[in-house]
């Protein structure tokens, strides 16, 4: 398997141990256009409280379990947050069958790149209570496989820098980063900021909103290890804590926009 784990506070949190060969997208590049200042305007005129509002975490925030499968989860996290800034209904979706689909049925971990790919070409199928914790293809069914064409990003771009991110999330995107866990990772501050944990990063998470906290930009994440860590499974994380190593070694991506297509033809699967 190539992910390791965290131990923190009796419980075991999967995390990656993969790094791309080469900092390849299959996307186009998102290009900021804002200055820090006009981003900083654009947060403070936002009358939205993502949270409550739009993203209420006991909805959202799953719990990957024991599988290495985070990257699935970030990618199908950003997916469900993206259909309910459109209007769409809700739908929770199977990281399951979509990390099944990247690793062709071997818990083996994958990357940013392979996630979000799988996810604009092929989509997720919605969750079934005899998906979770499963990877391998004999777990799922044909229409599965059928129903995943209906649930698609249909904009998605990679972002590689910090006002890039900021502006992205500011204008409608949710993002998805890598960072790197570790047991500082678990702790935050009073202001929901986590403790700076470096690396070239282990866990695939997502961002749906940039706030200044002590006059930096912190990106408000979402994690896939439940609602009893952090403030029900989200914080903060900064470019320079956080998010600047691992950017060197992964591709982050923002999307925006989603499909509910039924005629979509469904995509043979990843061998």
């Amino acid at each position: 398997m190539n992910y390791e784990s965290i131990e923190f506070g009796g419980e075991v949190y999967c995390t990656g141990n993969l790094q791309p060969k080469i900092k390849a997208t299959f996307a186009p590049e998102f290009k900021p256009k804002m200055s820090k200042r006009d981003i900083e305007d654009a947060i403070r005129e936002q009358s939205i409280d993502v949270e409550r509002d739009l993203y209420p975490s006991e909805q959202y925030v799953k719990n990957q379990g024991q599988i290495g499968s985070c990257n699935a989860y970030a990618a199908k996290g950003a997916l469900e947050r993206t259909r309910h800034f459109v209007g769409l209904p809700y739908v929770e979706l199977s990281a399951e069958h979509l990390y099944m689909r990247i690793c062709g049925g071997r818990d083996q971990g994958s990357m940013l790149d392979e996630g979000m790919h799988e996810m604009t070409q092929s989509g997720i199928p919605p969750m079934k209570p005899s998906h979770y914790q499963k990877f391998k293809e004999r777990d799922f069914t044909p229409e599965d496989n059928r129903d995943a064409v209906r649930f698609k990003s249909v904009e998605c771009y990679a972002v590689n820098t910090e006002l890039g991110l900021a502006e992205g999330l500011v204008s409608g995107f949710v993002g998805v980063i890598a960072v790197h866990a570790t047991n500082a990772y678990m702790r935050m501050d009073a202001n929901e900021i986590i403790a700076r944990s470096m690396g070239v990063g282990n866990h695939a998470e997502g961002t749906h909103k940039v706030n200044i906290i002590n006059g930096e930009l912190a990106f408000r994440k979402f994690g896939s290890w439940g609602l009893n860590v952090w403030n029900g499974g989200c914080g903060y994380v900064t470019w320079k804590n956080h998010l600047e190593q691992p950017n060197k070694y992964h591709q982050f991506y923002l999307i925006r926009g989603a499909s509910d297509d039924t005629q979509d033809s469904v995509p043979e699967l990843k061998q």
